[in-house]
């Protein structure tokens, strides 16, 4: 067993947080699983979640709730987020409700005046017990716009307009009562579902918006063009550290807006396509590092220095077991392809019909088969048929770790209208 493996899989959300070359490995390697680490990821941290959730409900089951709830006036709740009783004279006074054991959980308070005990109505206040100035506490109020709950860390203001939306609805006590009782009952396996759910909801809408984000900004700021998959798949895996704050909201008393959290994964795959820039504009002027097998970027330099003039990939060793001629030959492809891009990030525009969007199919280049050969389409393959003849009359002999003589990139679809194409087409 590969225990090795299976570490670096559980180590995923530690480097996604911590380190910026794991966004490498995301860019290069790691496709095609962008959702399903997020599901597994929600999944994970759902079940701390579940816990805390579930030792809420049976503090409130302790309360006796289902039967408190029962026991209020029933209201309505306007569009604008009103609560007010359907009887104007049951919101004259506050209410306090007890559960059986003569505690006051329950304050049906909508004009928030102060709970002293000459000054509420407590139709179960115990019997012999004198009115008093001093304020009744109770863990949940009820006021005409928000839903309270008194915690040791403070209130929590919860608006009826975040529960009922903007359209407002019927307050029943009963029908109430029925949904705290059904939620008391719910398994481990419900709430969990239930939490997962939530969270990956929250985190899904991060990731699309981030990534509706990151496509214009790469292109403007950086001149760099990148798929909307790309995006995507960066951001997802950005949002770690937004899962991980979502589940400590169920531990602590804050709060955080959608547009902060879509700025985490932002700032990761943004600082990402920052480096990605500079390692291009840096290639150039050191080639031999930039076929180091350390560089972060090799993956995709060394599919430049295979790409030959005549666009035929070279599909010898790796560059550090060649012969000094073939290093040599790797390092002109290299050059002669980043002076290419180069070219694309000045002008705006392909200056070489066909050569940008080749070297930018790194996903192709991926797809080879085992013997080397790319796995074509019955189209292109028909395509290459019919131009194979005249390729042999004017292509080179090549050498034993090249490619037979034909066009490698024939099946490649060209862009229908090159001067909307913008920036370098280079990240797969």
């Amino acid at each position: 067993m590969n225990w090795s493996r299976y570490l670096s899989y559980v180590l995923m959300p530690v480097r996604a947080v911590l380190s910026q070359r794991f966004y490498y490995d995301v860019l290069f390697k790691l496709k095609g699983v962008g959702l399903l680490y997020l599901m597994v990821l929600c999944a994970v941290l759902a079940v701390p979640g579940t816990y805390q959730v579930k030792q809420a409900l049976n503090k409130l089951q302790s309360w006796e709730l289902s039967t408190i709830v029962a026991k209020l006036p029933p209201s309505y709740i306007s569009p604008e987020g009103t609560l007010s009783p359907n009887n104007p004279q049951d919101g004259m006074r506050p209410l306090i409700v007890r559960n059986s054991h003569g505690s006051a959980v329950l304050a049906y308070n909508l004009n928030g005046d102060p709970l002293n005990a000459d000054a509420v109505l407590d139709p179960e206040r115990p019997a012999g017990s004198s009115l008093s100035t001093e304020p009744i506490e109770v863990p949940i109020s009820l006021t005409a716009n928000n839903l309270i709950l008194n915690t040791v860390d403070g209130p929590i203001a919860v608006p009826w307009t975040a529960i009922y939306g903007e359209t407002g609805g019927s307050f029943e006590p009963l029908a109430t009562a029925q949904v705290f009782d059904a939620a008391f009952r719910s398994s481990y396996f419900a709430l969990w579902g239930m939490v997962s759910i939530w969270l990956l909801s929250i985190i899904g809408l991060v990731v699309l918006v981030a990534a509706c984000l990151l496509k214009p900004l790469a292109s403007l700021a950086l001149k760099l063009k990148i798929s909307f998959a790309t995006a995507l798949r960066l951001n997802a895996y950005g949002s770690t550290l937004v899962a991980l704050l979502l589940l400590l909201q169920f531990f602590y008393n804050y709060s955080l807006s959608y547009m902060t959290l879509c700025l985490i994964p932002l700032l990761y795959s943004g600082m990402l396509m920052m480096q990605v820039r500079k390692h291009l504009k840096h290639a150039k002027d050191n080639i031999e590092l930039a076929l180091n097998v350390h560089h972060p970027m090799y993956p995709m330099f060394d599919l430049y220095s295979r790409v030959g003039p005549n666009h035929q990939v070279d599909r010898g060793p790796d560059y550090s077991a060649l012969d000094e001629a073939g290093k040599e030959r790797r390092r002109a492809n290299l050059a002669r392809n980043l002076d290419i891009i180069n070219v694309i990030f000045k002008d705006g525009h392909y200056t070489a019909p066909g050569s940008a969007d080749a070297m930018s199919d790194y996903q192709y280049y991926q797809n080879m088969g085992n013997d080397g050969a790319p796995q074509q389409s019955q189209q292109a393959q028909s395509q290459q048929t019919q131009s194979q003849s005249t390729e042999a009359q004017s292509t080179e002999a090549q050498s034993n770790d090249a490619m037979p003589p034909q066009d490698p990139w024939a099946q490649v679809e060209q862009p229908k209208d090159k001067n909307k194409e913008q920036g370098g087409s280079f990240i797969p």
